[in-house]
């Protein structure tokens, strides 16, 4: 029997900007999932997903563009946050 263990790993952090010019960051994370099998720990990566520090999902158009989807917002990347 194998216990399993399911997290969102962080992928990035992302500064943009909205319309009015108001900062907001976009988290892009990864479902993983870590099972202990008798054979050792595996790790199976599932979907990626990104969302607002605030929760609210959000829809990847490109590499630099992102929309709000509660609001169809649209967010221009303006920098990365190391």
């Amino acid at each position: 029997m194998s216990q399993s263990s399911s997290r969102e790993h962080l992928l990035e952090e992302v500064a943009c900007v909205d319309a009015d010019g108001g900062e907001v960051h976009v988290i892009h994370y990864r479902y993983v999932d870590v099972r202990n099998t008798p054979r050792g720990e595996r790790t199976h990566l599932g979907a990626q997903g990104w969302r607002t520090l605030c929760g609210e999902p959000v829809k990847l158009i490109d590499r630099d563009h992102y929309e709000v989807i509660s609001t169809g917002t649209l967010l221009i990347r303006s920098a990365r946050c190391d």
